[in-house]
C-alpha cells in the first residue's frame, strides 16, 4: 500500500516477507544503516534496511538511511559506492563471477522452489550469463545463530518476563527463555564460532562477486500457520524455525542478502530469490538484482482477486516474519 518501508531483519524478517509478498527486500551490510539506541534486542544480528517494489526504489531508501551516527558506535560511513548509480545499472552481469546454490548443500527445499531457481539460472544463461553451481560449504547455520540470538534475547527481554509473560502471546516467553541456561562463556564461545563461519563466507565471495539461493525453502503458506510441517520429508521446528536457516547466513556474516522474486508458484504465491555479496558491496547486490529484474519484471504482477478455485490449505497471505526476528 506504500512505496517504501523499513524493516529490522535479524534472521530474516526484510527478507521474509518481502520473498512472501513478491516485494524487494534489502538486508544491508551490518553498521551500514545505524539502528542504536533503541530496540536492545539482537544487537550483533539485527540490521535496518528497505522493503520495496522495486530494486531502484530499494537503492533510493539505502541511500537515504546508510551512513554513521555518533550515538551507534557500530555504524560505518555510507557504502563508499553509489548504490542508485548500481541499481541503474540493469543492462547486463558483465564481469560479475556469479555462484549459485539451490540448497546451499544442508537445507531441505520444496521441489517448486527448487524448480523456480533452475528456471532463474536458465534464464540467466540463455541470456548469456556465466553461473557456476557452488556454495561456501559452511553447513546449517541454525544452532549456531539460535545460540547467538537466545543470548542476546534474553539479555534484552529477560526482564520483561516477571512482569508481562501473561501479556505475550503464545511461544514468545519459550523463546526469551531458552537463552537463560547461557553463560558469558557460552555466548563469546558462540562468536569465536561465528568467526570462522564469517572467514569462510568472505573467502567464498573474495572468489565470486555474488551468490544465488532461494530466499525460503516454501511458498508462502497460510494465514495462522507458524511453518511448514516438513519440507522434503523432514520436521521443521515450529517454534525454533530452522525452516527458514538459509537467511540466517548473512545475519551471522555481516554480509548484504537481497531477496528479488521469481516466478510465482503454481498457485500463484510469490517465491524469491535472495542475492547474496560481500560486506560492503551492497551496491553489487543491487546491480544484480537489477539485472534479474529487467529480465523478469515483477512490479506490476497482482494475484487474482477471486481464483477460479477453491485455495488449497497453504495457500493464502503468509505472515511477515514478524517482530521477533
Amino acid at each position: 500500500m506504500g512505496a517504501l518501508s523499513l524493516g529490522t531483519d535479524g534472521g530474516g524478517s526484510i527478507r521474509i516477507p518481502a520473498c512472501f509478498c513478491n516485494l524487494v527486500g534489502h538486508k544491508p551490510t551490518f553498521g551500514l544503516v545505524p539502528k542504536l539506541p533503541g530496540f536492545r534486542g539482537w544487537p550483533t544480528l539485527s540490521v535496518d534496511g528497505p522493503i520495496a517494489r522495486t530494486v531502484a526504489d530499494a537503492a533510493l531508501l539505502l541511500s537515504v538511511i546508510a551512513g554513521p551516527h555518533p550515538a551507534d558506535d557500530p555504524s560505518v560511513p555510507g557504502p563508499g559506492r553509489d548504490v542508485l548509480a548500481a541499481a541503474a545499472e540493469a543492462d547486463s552481469f558483465a564481469g560479475l563471477r556469479i555462484a549459485a546454490t539451490e540448497d546451499l548443500g544442508y537445507a531441505p527445499v520444496d521441489p517448486e522452489v527448487r524448480l523456480a531457481m533452475r528456471d532463474a539460472l536458465s534464464a540467466l544463461r540463455s541470456a548469456g550469463v556465466r553461473v557456476e553451481e557452488a556454495h561456501p560449504g559452511t553447513g546449517d547455520p541454525s544452532e549456531l545463530w539460535w545460540r547467538i540470538a537466545a543470548c542476546e534475547s534474553y539479555a534484552a527481554e529477560g526482564p520483561l518476563l516477571e512482569r508481562h509473560e501473561e501479556e505475550m502471546t503464545p511461544g514468545t516467553a519459550e523463546i526469551v527463555r531458552s537463552g537463560e541456561r547461557f553463560s558469558a562463556a557460552d555466548y563469546l564461545d558462540a562468536q569465536h564460532e561465528r568467526s570462522a563461519f564469517t572467514r569462510r563466507w568472505e573467502e567464498f565471495l573474495a572468489e565470486f562477486d555474488v551468490l544465488l539461493a532461494p530466499c525460503l525453502p516454501v511458498p508462502a503458506f497460510g494465514v495462522g500457520e507458524e511453518a511448514p510441517a516438513e519440507i522434503e520429508g523432514r520436521a521443521c521446528d515450529p517454534l525454533f524455525e530452522n525452516w527458514c536457516s538459509m537467511v540466517y547466513v548473512a545475519n551471522l556474516s555481516g554480509q548484504p542478502s537481497l531477496s528479488v522474486p521469481l516466478a510465482p508458484s503454481r498457485e500463484g504465491l510469490p517465491l524469491g530469490m535472495q542475492i547474496i555479496a560481500g560486506r560492503f558491496r551492497d551496491d553489487v547486490a543491487l546491480r544484480a538484482g537489477a539485472t534479474w529484474e529487467r529480465l523478469r519484471p515483477w512490479a506490476g504482477r497482482r494475484p487474482p482477486l477471486s481464483p477460479p478455485w477453491p485455495p488449497p490449505s497453504r495457500a493464502g497471505a503468509a505472515r511477515s516474519g514478524g517482530s521477533s526476528r
